[in-house]
């Protein structure tokens, strides 16, 4: 089955910090996690829950960053920030296929390289290879190293 893959808590928040505020359907919120829940944690979370805790009143009109409170992040999948990374910051993330021979060990290689102004892409400034199993917090990791880089 084809799942979303959203970013991990981490990442959101330093979303939020670098000024994303793309539409999402999913967020991030520190608190209980149902009505049935009685301890405090970090929960991801749909904007048409049923339950007391959601975000509520104005801030279900849209589905943004800046309608969430201080301790709700938006949450976008891995390959919406992405996008968000390359159009507005010129940020291209790419990934390659790394054959390793003589093993049955899949690896993608992920790379950063920022694009100039005149469309041609500049030296890879960061890359890491990641096990297949392991892609999903290989991208938030890049995407981390990607916002920190936007100061």
């Amino acid at each position: 089955m084809i799942t979303e893959d959203y970013v991990s808590y981490e990442t959101a928040k330093l979303l939020k910090e670098k000024g994303f505020n793309e539409e999402c359907f999913m967020f991030w919120r520190y608190g209980k996690a149902n009505d049935k829940d009685d301890t405090d944690g970090i929960s991801l979370s749909s904007w048409n829950e049923n339950d007391s805790n959601r975000v509520t009143n104005s801030e279900l009109d849209e589905y943004f960053n800046d309608k969430l409170s201080s301790e709700g992040y938006s949450a976008p999948t891995i390959q919406m920030v992405i996008k968000w990374l390359e159009v507005e910051h010129r940020l291209l993330i790419l990934k390659d296929y790394v054959n390793v021979v003589g093993n049955i060990i899949f690896l993608y290689q992920l790379s950063v390289v920022k694009i100039k102004e005149d469309g041609s892409i500049d030296d890879v400034f960061e890359s890491y290879c990641v096990h297949d199993k392991d892609y999903n917090n290989g991208c938030n990791r890049i995407i981390k190293h990607c916002l920190k880089y936007l100061i």
